[in-house]
């Protein structure tokens, strides 16, 4: 009995310690989970018709709540174009990492902000016209 016991105790013990809490939670996300500049590259359809577009670009967050993005855009019927920053946007993040911005232009675009915040996946979700995916990271200045 006292050595089943003894098991007993010996398996409780393994097991606290191996679910304890070691304080190594992750961090809740927030609108400041986004700061500085980050590389971006997407493929967006524009309906009717499908019309291809691919993008790539910088956007640069400031931490509290707004965004500018400088982009390069290449659309399959216009061509590659410049198109000029309308302003800037709006973006939350919420503890969970998920989060939307809103361009000046208007819609929102849903995100996941993932890597502690050096990287985010966004997607379009209005005007649903507009098939947008793409993954955004952030820029890293190099050392000299």
């Amino acid at each position: 009995m006292y050595l089943r016991l003894s098991h007993i105790a010996l398996v409780a013990i393994a097991c606290s310690i191996a679910f304890a809490d070691d304080g190594r939670d992750e961090k809740a996300c927030s609108t400041a989970s986004l700061s500085g500049s980050y590389g971006f590259h997407g493929l967006a359809f524009i309906e009717p018709g499908a019309t291809p577009r691919a993008i790539i670009g910088v956007f640069t967050f400031d931490g509290r709540g707004a965004w500018n993005a400088n982009l390069i855009v290449n659309d399959a019927k216009t061509g590659v174009s410049q198109p000029p920053n309308t302003g800037p946007g709006t973006y939350v993040v919420n503890p969970d990492c998920t989060g939307t911005l809103r361009p000046s232009s208007g819609g929102s675009v849903a995100i996941v902000v993932v890597d502690g915040g050096h990287e985010f996946y966004q997607m379009r979700t209005d005007p649903s016209n507009i098939v947008l995916f793409g993954t955004t990271k952030k820029v890293q200045a190099s050392n000299p």
